[in-house]
């Protein structure tokens, strides 16, 4: 009897141990799962965080993209109003337009038979004289002054590159055309280094005496 006693309370005994073994475990997974449920908060606050930082950092990245490319468009304007003036300074007419073939041609003859003999064929002058019309300023600048000589004469002494001159230029608007005044003036203006602009037969025309 005593030793069935003995083997049941024994039996107990380890009913009680198994018990509070798997009590034990039990509290010890829902403390887990408490830490773990207490912990979740803290990681989604931290995912927040970096998400926030993310963020700003794509929003500065795409500022710095806008100022870079806007700086390029304002580099290119620049660089397209460069080359457009350089295009318009490069596209601009001379000032000292060429006469014709023909009119030089014409020009040349009617100087060979009218003013050669005085002026001498390479327009150098003669001395004390006759001016040169080579490099001469009067030659070289207002029209309407040496049309005028040329239609009306000139006598006195006249100083032409530091050299005075005393011969008489006749007047020529009785003999030739005012489109052979025309011709003869654009011949020598472009000619022996001279380089100025041609003149017409209506800017002979309009000069009076």
């Amino acid at each position: 009897m005593q030793r069935t006693l003995t083997v049941v309370l024994a039996g107990v005994a380890l009913a009680f141990g198994v018990a509070a073994c798997s009590g034990g475990t039990s509290g010890s997974s829902s403390s887990t799962t408490t830490a773990s449920e207490q912990a979740s908060p803290t990681a989604t606050s931290t995912g927040a965080v970096k998400s926030a930082s993310a963020t700003k950092k794509s929003t500065a990245a795409v500022k710095k993209s806008t100022s870079a490319a806007k700086k390029s468009t304002s580099a290119a304007k620049k660089s397209s109003a460069v080359a457009v003036k350089k295009s318009k300074s490069a596209v601009k007419p001379k000032t000292v337009a060429m006469a014709g073939s023909a009119t030089l041609a014409a020009g040349a003859k009617v100087f060979s038979t009218n003013c050669s003999s005085c002026h001498q064929a390479q327009g150098t002058g003669q001395p004390g004289v006759f001016p040169p019309l080579a490099k001469n300023p009067t030659v070289n600048g207002d029209a309407t002054r040496l049309i005028h000589i040329v239609k009306y004469g000139l006598s006195g002494s006249v100083a032409v590159l530091g050299t005075t001159y005393n011969g008489m230029m006749p007047a020529w608007h009785s003999t030739l055309s005012d489109a052979d005044i025309a011709a003869v003036l654009s011949y020598v203006r472009s000619s022996w280094g001279n380089k100025a602009g041609p003149i017409s037969a209506s800017q002979v025309a309009a000069v009076k005496q």
